[in-house]
């Protein structure tokens, strides 16, 4: 799969980490390869399926906070350290600090919010969460 990208499901808005319309979820590794399989079985498509074990999720926060001026890196961690998100945020990258695979699943609609929510809490996820527009819902 590919990279966390700068724009899209890991982008920033205002300073701070929020993946519109995806179900994000920690898990450990092997469950992370079981949660992909059991989500495309049940009809999910696999382009709206990422999964990034810690390795990759730490490298590229690094590479995100290179990046930048010094004024846009120190407003980036004002804005997330003040934030609901940031502290979310931080949480998901603790457990990857920890050695858990994070997951992002695009769901379009409450139901495919709710199947999205089940296959994951079968593998044991940790942090359930839908990020909305301008919300978001704890699934756990």
């Amino acid at each position: 799969m590919a990279g966390l990208e700068l724009n899209g499901i890991f982008a920033r808005m205002l300073g701070v980490w929020y993946p519109m319309g995806y179900v994000v979820a920690a898990l450990d590794a092997r469950a992370g390869v079981a949660a992909v399989e059991a989500l495309l079985a049940a009809g999910i498509p696999g382009d709206g399926i990422h999964l990034h074990d810690s390795l990759r999720v730490l490298g590229s926060v690094a590479a995100i906070h290179g990046r930048g001026t010094r004024l846009q890196r120190d407003g980036a961690t004002f804005t997330g350290a003040l934030s609901d998100e940031g502290l979310l945020r931080q949480e998901y990258l603790d457990e990857a600090g920890a050695g858990a695979s994070l997951i992002a699943v695009r769901a379009a609609e409450p139901a495919q919010v709710d199947q999205v929510r089940r296959i994951l809490a079968a593998q044991a996820a940790r942090g359930i969460r839908f990020y909305g527009d301008g919300f978001v819902t704890a699934l756990t």
